[in-house]
């Protein structure tokens, strides 16, 4: 699906963390309803609106890892561009605190 979205190479790098960044709020926004409502909705939906969540956050995260792995590696570049903020970076560690966050509240509810 995301090579027909995305395109092959590293030509689209930005729209993948444009993609991951916006499923990076979806997650997030899965979490803080889900802790906003724990008393007032079943645990059936809450169940099924973390699962979703975190199915998009992993999703995600395979979309950015070659575009993170890409930006890390900056060997032999210029200093200033070495030490240079990457948002693809980013949007990876984001991911992965999303993720953790919302498997965390997973756990907790079984």
């Amino acid at each position: 699906m995301d090579s027909e979205i995305f395109g092959k190479g590293n030509c689209n790098a930005r729209a993948r963390t444009f993609y991951t960044q916006i499923l990076n709020a979806y997650g997030t926004n899965a979490y803080r309803y889900s802790d906003a409502h724990k008393g007032s909705e079943s645990e059936t939906v809450r169940k099924q609106r973390l699962s979703q969540a975190i199915h998009a956050v992993e999703f995600g995260q395979n979309l950015i890892s070659d575009v993170a792995r890409k930006e890390r590696d900056r060997n032999g570049s210029p200093f200033l561009k070495r030490i240079q903020a990457s948002d693809a970076v980013e949007a990876e560690e984001n991911l992965k605190a999303t993720d953790r966050k919302l498997k965390k509240m997973m756990k907790n509810d079984q």
